[in-house]
């Protein structure tokens, strides 16, 4: 199908209108699906980081990256959206494959990312996978009312976080 002369000619404008007319709605449904408390219970979220490939290499392989980009839409239909995102620290290092060689642990950074992306916060990374008691204290450092201290901050999105959920997954 062959546009007319007009539409050809403006076509980097067309482009534009396109592309607006399908973020603008995207936009306001993430400003309007905020998750709220029922009968004052939050949402604690925590995830695993999406698969890694056969040797490691501290990152996501293609069908992890594909579930850390289907979560974006997958996480906020589920719980509404996010007050705060945290994944650790990448600056941990893991040793891994076949030659034991050390890598940057940027899975759990690279799981959430999308998510934080599409809500519109920024990913916290000020902790790393082992600092549970630090990251239990975050709602005092934010001067927010502490109930059950970590569970007043929330919906979060952590990933990275299975070894603080009393489980270790394969992967």
């Amino acid at each position: 199908m062959k546009l007319p002369t007009f539409f050809r000619r403006r076509r980097h404008l067309l482009l534009s209108l396109v592309l607006t007319a399908v973020a603008v709605p995207l936009a306001l449904e993430a400003v309007e699906s905020r998750a709220e408390p029922v009968d004052g219970t939050q949402t604690l979220v925590f995830l695993r980081h999406a698969e890694k490939p056969g040797e490691g290499l501290g990152q996501l392989n293609c069908q992890g990256l594909n579930r850390a980009l289907d979560l974006a839409t997958l996480l906020p239909e589920r719980f509404g959206n996010a007050d705060y995102v945290f994944a650790a620290n990448p600056s941990r290092h893991v040793e891994e494959g076949s030659k034991d060689e050390s890598y940057s642990y940027i899975r759990p950074l690279m799981t959430i990312t999308p998510s934080a992306i599409r809500l519109g916060l920024p990913v916290n990374i000020d902790y790393g996978a082992n600092d549970t008691d630090e990251l239990a204290d975050e709602p005092a450092e934010r001067k927010i009312p502490q109930c059950d201290r970590l569970h007043r901050l929330v919906p979060r999105l952590p990933a990275g976080t299975d070894q603080h959920c009393g489980r270790q997954g394969p992967g």
